[in-house]
Protein backbone atom coordinates (compact mmCIF):
# COMPACT_ATOMS: atom_id res chain seq x y z
CA UNK A 1 0.00 0.00 0.00
CA UNK A 2 1.18 3.33 -0.55
CA UNK A 3 1.66 5.69 2.03
CA UNK A 4 -1.00 8.24 2.07
CA UNK A 5 -3.06 10.87 4.70
CA UNK A 6 -6.56 9.90 5.72
CA UNK A 7 -9.03 13.00 7.13
CA UNK A 8 -10.46 12.43 10.53
CA UNK A 9 -11.23 15.73 11.50
CA UNK A 10 -12.06 19.44 9.96
CA UNK A 11 -13.20 20.13 6.51
CA UNK A 12 -10.50 16.82 5.29
CA UNK A 13 -12.93 14.55 7.02
CA UNK A 14 -13.53 11.24 4.72
CA UNK A 15 -10.36 13.01 2.54
CA UNK A 16 -7.69 10.33 1.35
CA UNK A 17 -4.58 11.54 -0.43
CA UNK A 18 -1.20 9.48 -1.21
CA UNK A 19 2.12 10.56 -0.47
CA UNK A 20 3.92 11.99 -3.50
CA UNK A 21 7.57 10.81 -3.92
CA UNK A 22 8.82 14.34 -3.74
CA UNK A 23 6.79 16.99 -1.31
CA UNK A 24 3.19 16.79 -0.32
CA UNK A 25 2.38 20.41 1.01
CA UNK A 26 -0.41 21.34 3.23
CA UNK A 27 -2.44 24.48 3.80
CA UNK A 28 -4.95 27.03 2.83
CA UNK A 29 -4.05 28.10 0.42
CA UNK A 30 -4.75 27.13 -3.21
CA UNK A 31 -2.17 24.54 -5.03
CA UNK A 32 -1.07 22.76 -2.11
CA UNK A 33 -1.23 19.49 -2.53
CA UNK A 34 -3.71 18.92 -0.06
CA UNK A 35 -6.26 22.01 0.59
CA UNK A 36 -7.23 22.55 3.63
CA UNK A 37 -10.29 25.20 3.74
CA UNK A 38 -9.76 26.32 7.44
CA UNK A 39 -9.10 29.50 9.27
CA UNK A 40 -6.97 27.48 11.70
CA UNK A 41 -4.91 26.64 8.89
CA UNK A 42 -2.67 28.64 7.47
CA UNK A 43 -1.38 29.14 3.49
CA UNK A 44 1.34 27.17 3.15
CA UNK A 45 1.19 25.16 6.54
CA UNK A 46 3.56 21.66 6.61
CA UNK A 47 4.68 19.86 4.42
CA UNK A 48 5.75 15.63 3.81
CA UNK A 49 8.96 14.86 2.36
CA UNK A 50 10.31 11.49 1.71
CA UNK A 51 13.27 10.36 3.77
CA UNK A 52 14.68 6.97 2.51
CA UNK A 53 11.93 4.90 2.81
CA UNK A 54 10.62 6.63 5.48
CA UNK A 55 8.72 10.10 5.78
CA UNK A 56 8.73 13.48 7.12
CA UNK A 57 6.69 16.07 8.40
CA UNK A 58 8.05 19.82 8.76
CA UNK A 59 6.27 23.12 9.82
CA UNK A 60 6.50 25.68 7.29
CA UNK A 61 6.47 28.58 9.90
CA UNK A 62 2.08 28.39 10.46
CA UNK A 63 0.33 30.27 12.90
CA UNK A 64 -0.96 27.36 14.97
CA UNK A 65 1.95 24.69 14.13
CA UNK A 66 1.66 21.22 13.50
CA UNK A 67 1.08 18.47 16.20
CA UNK A 68 2.12 14.83 15.99
CA UNK A 69 -0.01 12.28 18.53
CA UNK A 70 -0.83 15.47 20.60
CA UNK A 71 2.75 16.84 21.32
CA UNK A 72 3.79 20.15 19.40
CA UNK A 73 6.74 19.64 16.64
CA UNK A 74 10.11 21.90 16.48
CA UNK A 75 11.89 20.42 13.35
CA UNK A 76 11.61 17.64 10.84
CA UNK A 77 9.76 14.72 12.74
CA UNK A 78 9.78 11.02 11.10
CA UNK A 79 6.54 9.94 10.89
CA UNK A 80 5.41 6.17 11.72
CA UNK A 81 2.30 4.03 10.61
CA UNK A 82 -0.72 5.20 12.53
CA UNK A 83 0.97 8.87 13.71
CA UNK A 84 -2.17 11.40 14.37
CA UNK A 85 -1.14 14.53 12.63
CA UNK A 86 -3.31 18.08 14.29
CA UNK A 87 -2.77 20.90 11.92
CA UNK A 88 -4.88 23.35 14.18
CA UNK A 89 -8.52 22.20 13.84
CA UNK A 90 -8.01 19.73 11.04
CA UNK A 91 -6.58 15.83 11.85
CA UNK A 92 -5.01 13.56 9.66
CA UNK A 93 -3.86 10.18 9.61
CA UNK A 94 -0.40 8.88 8.42
CA UNK A 95 -0.80 5.28 6.72
CA UNK A 96 2.27 3.25 5.83
CA UNK A 97 3.64 0.18 5.47
CA UNK A 98 7.14 0.99 4.71
CA UNK A 99 7.39 3.44 7.61
CA UNK A 100 9.85 2.12 10.49
CA UNK A 101 8.70 0.69 13.39
CA UNK A 102 8.28 2.86 16.42
CA UNK A 103 11.22 1.18 18.58
CA UNK A 104 13.43 3.08 15.51
CA UNK A 105 12.10 6.19 15.22
CA UNK A 106 12.71 9.22 17.32
CA UNK A 107 9.94 10.53 19.27
CA UNK A 108 9.22 14.21 18.93
CA UNK A 109 10.71 16.73 21.05
CA UNK A 110 8.82 17.64 23.81
CA UNK A 111 9.29 21.18 25.30
CA UNK A 112 8.65 22.04 28.44
CA UNK A 113 4.97 22.99 28.95
CA UNK A 114 3.39 25.11 31.69
CA UNK A 115 0.55 23.73 33.57
CA UNK A 116 -1.92 25.73 31.20
CA UNK A 117 -0.13 24.74 28.25
CA UNK A 118 -0.33 21.03 29.60
CA UNK A 119 -4.47 21.21 29.95
CA UNK A 120 -4.77 22.70 26.40
CA UNK A 121 -3.13 19.20 25.64
CA UNK A 122 -5.97 17.71 26.65
CA UNK A 123 -8.24 15.22 23.60
CA UNK A 124 -11.11 17.72 22.15
CA UNK A 125 -9.54 20.62 23.63
CA UNK A 126 -9.87 23.13 20.99
CA UNK A 127 -7.88 26.46 21.58
CA UNK A 128 -9.68 30.19 22.03
CA UNK A 129 -9.72 32.53 19.22
CA UNK A 130 -7.68 35.77 19.62
CA UNK A 131 -6.46 38.78 17.96
CA UNK A 132 -2.53 38.65 17.43
CA UNK A 133 -0.17 36.40 15.81
CA UNK A 134 -1.88 32.81 17.31
CA UNK A 135 -5.29 33.61 16.16
CA UNK A 136 -6.19 31.28 13.65
CA UNK A 137 -5.04 31.29 10.37
CA UNK A 138 -3.90 35.08 11.22
CA UNK A 139 0.22 35.40 10.96
CA UNK A 140 0.82 38.94 11.07
CA UNK A 141 4.64 38.84 12.01
CA UNK A 142 5.75 36.04 10.32
CA UNK A 143 3.53 36.19 7.01
CA UNK A 144 2.16 39.33 7.19
CA UNK A 145 1.40 39.39 3.03
CA UNK A 146 0.34 36.11 2.74
CA UNK A 147 -1.80 35.33 5.75
CA UNK A 148 -4.00 38.74 6.55
CA UNK A 149 -6.98 37.54 5.22
CA UNK A 150 -7.42 35.51 8.07
CA UNK A 151 -6.85 38.41 10.89
CA UNK A 152 -9.89 40.12 9.17
CA UNK A 153 -12.41 38.75 11.38
CA UNK A 154 -10.67 39.12 14.39
CA UNK A 155 -9.74 42.78 13.06
CA UNK A 156 -13.11 43.63 12.24
CA UNK A 157 -14.47 42.40 16.38
CA UNK A 158 -12.07 45.52 17.39
CA UNK A 159 -12.44 47.84 14.75
CA UNK A 160 -16.42 48.37 14.77
CA UNK A 161 -16.70 49.12 18.43
CA UNK A 162 -13.99 51.56 17.72
CA UNK A 163 -15.55 53.78 15.04
CA UNK A 164 -18.92 53.77 17.07
CA UNK A 165 -16.98 55.01 19.89
CA UNK A 166 -15.30 57.83 17.77
CA UNK A 167 -18.70 58.93 16.23
CA UNK A 168 -20.75 58.92 19.85
CA UNK A 169 -17.77 61.20 20.72
CA UNK A 170 -18.17 63.48 16.96
CA UNK A 171 -21.64 64.03 17.73
CA UNK A 172 -21.29 64.94 21.65
CA UNK A 173 -18.58 67.27 20.44
CA UNK A 174 -20.99 68.90 17.98
CA UNK A 175 -23.97 69.14 20.59
CA UNK A 176 -21.42 71.04 22.74
CA UNK A 177 -20.25 73.73 20.28
CA UNK A 178 -23.73 73.98 19.20
CA UNK A 179 -24.89 75.26 22.71
CA UNK A 180 -21.88 76.94 23.32
CA UNK A 181 -22.75 79.51 20.41
CA UNK A 182 -26.49 79.65 20.95
CA UNK A 183 -25.05 80.97 24.54
CA UNK A 184 -22.69 83.65 23.28
CA UNK A 185 -25.16 84.70 20.43
CA UNK A 186 -27.73 85.01 23.73
CA UNK A 187 -25.43 86.52 25.67
CA UNK A 188 -24.51 88.88 22.67
CA UNK A 189 -27.70 90.11 21.87
CA UNK A 190 -28.92 90.91 25.08
CA UNK A 191 -26.17 93.59 25.88
CA UNK A 192 -26.79 94.80 22.03
CA UNK A 193 -30.40 94.53 21.86
CA UNK A 194 -31.64 97.81 23.68
CA UNK A 195 -28.91 100.00 22.53
CA UNK A 196 -30.16 101.98 19.06
CA UNK A 197 -29.41 105.57 17.23
CA UNK A 198 -31.85 108.53 17.85
CA UNK A 199 -33.22 109.78 14.56
CA UNK A 200 -32.14 112.75 12.52
CA UNK A 201 -35.60 114.66 13.27
CA UNK A 202 -35.26 115.18 17.05
CA UNK A 203 -35.17 113.50 20.45
CA UNK A 204 -35.45 109.82 21.31
CA UNK A 205 -38.07 107.92 19.31
CA UNK A 206 -40.74 106.74 21.00
CA UNK A 207 -41.71 102.61 21.45
CA UNK A 208 -37.48 102.18 20.80
CA UNK A 209 -36.24 102.72 24.39
CA UNK A 210 -36.79 101.99 27.61
CA UNK A 211 -37.75 104.54 29.99
CA UNK A 212 -34.36 106.16 31.89
CA UNK A 213 -34.59 104.45 35.02
CA UNK A 214 -35.95 106.68 37.75
CA UNK A 215 -33.59 108.63 40.32
CA UNK A 216 -32.96 109.80 42.91
CA UNK A 217 -35.91 111.42 44.49
CA UNK A 218 -34.56 115.02 45.06
CA UNK A 219 -33.46 117.55 42.59
CA UNK A 220 -30.07 119.26 42.58
CA UNK A 221 -30.89 122.43 45.06
CA UNK A 222 -29.99 124.91 41.58
CA UNK A 223 -30.05 123.17 38.15
CA UNK A 224 -28.82 126.57 36.82
CA UNK A 225 -25.23 125.62 38.61
CA UNK A 226 -25.08 122.68 35.60
CA UNK A 227 -26.17 124.90 32.60
CA UNK A 228 -23.21 125.44 29.90
CA UNK A 229 -25.00 127.86 27.98
CA UNK A 230 -28.06 129.19 29.19
CA UNK A 231 -29.43 131.03 26.18
CA UNK A 232 -31.70 128.96 25.13
CA UNK A 233 -35.34 128.90 26.41
CA UNK A 234 -38.09 126.44 27.32
CA UNK A 235 -41.30 127.69 26.25
CA UNK A 236 -43.58 124.24 27.00
CA UNK A 237 -43.77 120.84 27.70
CA UNK A 238 -46.46 118.65 27.98
CA UNK A 239 -46.11 115.16 28.21
CA UNK A 240 -48.60 112.21 25.71
CA UNK A 241 -48.72 108.28 25.65
CA UNK A 242 -47.59 106.97 22.49
CA UNK A 243 -47.75 103.85 20.77
CA UNK A 244 -44.26 101.97 19.85
CA UNK A 245 -43.85 99.08 17.78
CA UNK A 246 -44.28 96.91 20.37
CA UNK A 247 -47.96 98.26 20.57
CA UNK A 248 -47.15 99.59 24.12
CA UNK A 249 -48.26 103.02 25.33
CA UNK A 250 -45.27 104.88 26.46
CA UNK A 251 -45.54 108.43 28.11
CA UNK A 252 -43.13 110.34 25.77
CA UNK A 253 -42.58 114.33 26.79
CA UNK A 254 -42.59 117.00 24.36
CA UNK A 255 -40.54 120.16 24.64
CA UNK A 256 -41.00 123.59 22.96
CA UNK A 257 -37.62 125.70 23.16
CA UNK A 258 -36.17 128.36 21.46
CA UNK A 259 -32.51 129.21 20.64
CA UNK A 260 -31.80 132.47 21.81
CA UNK A 261 -27.99 132.34 21.57
CA UNK A 262 -25.92 133.16 19.05
CA UNK A 263 -25.08 129.89 17.65
CA UNK A 264 -27.13 127.26 15.79
CA UNK A 265 -27.63 123.96 17.99
CA UNK A 266 -27.54 120.49 17.12
CA UNK A 267 -27.69 118.96 20.33
CA UNK A 268 -29.36 119.84 23.46
CA UNK A 269 -29.32 118.28 27.17
CA UNK A 270 -31.36 118.78 29.92
CA UNK A 271 -32.44 118.04 33.52
CA UNK A 272 -36.16 116.72 33.52
CA UNK A 273 -37.98 117.01 37.28
CA UNK A 274 -41.08 115.35 37.37
CA UNK A 275 -43.57 116.67 40.37
CA UNK A 276 -45.38 113.55 42.29
CA UNK A 277 -48.77 113.42 43.49
CA UNK A 278 -47.21 113.15 47.60
CA UNK A 279 -45.10 116.32 46.87
CA UNK A 280 -41.93 114.43 46.25
CA UNK A 281 -40.12 114.93 42.58
CA UNK A 282 -37.91 112.59 40.53
CA UNK A 283 -35.10 114.91 38.58
CA UNK A 284 -33.03 112.65 35.16
CA UNK A 285 -30.41 114.44 34.50
CA UNK A 286 -28.87 114.36 31.31
CA UNK A 287 -31.21 113.36 28.89
CA UNK A 288 -30.90 114.01 25.61
CA UNK A 289 -34.18 116.14 24.82
CA UNK A 290 -32.83 117.03 20.85
CA UNK A 291 -30.46 115.63 18.35
CA UNK A 292 -31.17 116.62 14.96
CA UNK A 293 -31.00 119.46 12.01
CA UNK A 294 -29.18 123.12 13.23
CA UNK A 295 -31.73 125.50 15.03
CA UNK A 296 -30.68 128.83 14.31
CA UNK A 297 -30.60 131.77 16.65
CA UNK A 298 -34.31 133.05 16.95
CA UNK A 299 -35.76 129.81 15.84
CA UNK A 300 -38.19 127.43 18.21
CA UNK A 301 -38.62 123.90 17.83
CA UNK A 302 -41.38 122.24 19.07
CA UNK A 303 -41.39 118.10 19.62
CA UNK A 304 -44.49 116.65 17.36
CA UNK A 305 -44.44 113.23 19.24
CA UNK A 306 -44.12 111.05 16.18
CA UNK A 307 -40.22 110.85 15.68
CA UNK A 308 -39.14 112.69 18.52
CA UNK A 309 -39.89 113.31 22.21
CA UNK A 310 -38.17 112.12 25.47
CA UNK A 311 -39.36 108.68 26.94
CA UNK A 312 -40.49 109.10 30.76
CA UNK A 313 -41.04 106.97 33.17
CA UNK A 314 -44.73 108.17 34.77
CA UNK A 315 -47.26 110.90 33.48
CA UNK A 316 -48.34 111.66 36.86
CA UNK A 317 -47.22 114.56 35.65
CA UNK A 318 -48.43 116.73 32.59
CA UNK A 319 -45.84 119.63 32.74
CA UNK A 320 -42.08 118.66 33.73
CA UNK A 321 -40.02 120.97 34.20
CA UNK A 322 -37.40 120.79 31.98
CA UNK A 323 -33.58 122.65 32.96
CA UNK A 324 -30.77 123.21 29.45
CA UNK A 325 -27.70 121.62 31.13
CA UNK A 326 -25.83 120.73 27.69
CA UNK A 327 -25.98 122.97 24.12
CA UNK A 328 -23.85 122.37 21.33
Amino acid sequence: MQPRLIGLRGPAIGLSINLSPTETTLGREVGNSLVLNSSSVSRRHARIIPQGAAFVIEDLGSANGVRVNGLSISGPTLLKNGDHIDLGEVGLLFESPEAAPAAMQPSPKKPEMSSAERATQTPGFAPPSRMGSDAPGCDPFGNLLNDLSGCLPALMKYLIPILIALAVLFCLGALLMFGFGAITGALSGLSHGGSQSAPAGGGTAPGQNQPPPPPANNPPDNPQEETQNAKITVLSTRVIRVVGADQRKTPTLLVKWRNDSDQPVTELDGTVIIHLQDGHTDAYPKLKIYVGAPVQPGQTHEDKGDSDGVMIATDVDPQPEVVPTLVK
